[in-house]
């Protein structure tokens, strides 16, 4: 099975709404990247945790920022 962006995306569910808008996935074989800003300091592990237990991910790179809503 080759593992695709869409299955992580799935893999985080449901129930972030809009804190999902700014993450992007990146899929390179079996490793997957995580980028993006997030409101929500949560966001972060959560998405690693989830995007970590899809069956075939070697590794999870998490570059994903909380943004603090300041410029």
């Amino acid at each position: 099975m080759v593992l695709t962006e869409k299955m992580i995306y799935d893999a985080f569910g449901v129930g972030f709404g809009t804190d999902l808008l700014n993450i992007t996935v990146i899929v390179r074989g079996t490793e997957v990247e995580l980028s993006g800003r997030t409101p929500n300091s949560a966001i972060p592990k959560d998405l690693e945790a989830k995007a970590a237990a899809v069956a075939g991910v070697s590794k999870v790179t998490n570059l994903i920022t909380i943004d603090s809503g300041g410029s």
